[in-house]
């Protein structure tokens, strides 16, 4: 083993001072969006871990 620089002292630990931004609602998207997007994933991800392949497609087409 080779030492190239002698060990150096390092700052105690300290608590970031960071706070996050607060999250602000997003004005352009109708409330509607909101339920409909908001429905679709909640039907997604309770289906889609027990569907098999046939019946996602019927649930969600593919648009072509």
């Amino acid at each position: 083993m080779v030492i190239t620089q002698n060990p150096t002292l390092a700052p105690a630990v300290q608590k970031s001072k960071y706070e996050p931004k607060a999250q602000e609602a997003d004005v352009n998207v109708s409330s509607d969006t909101v339920k409909d997007a908001t429905t679709f994933l909640e039907t997604f991800f309770k289906l889609y871990p027990t569907a098999t392949e046939k019946e996602l497609e019927r649930m969600f087409p593919r648009k072509r």
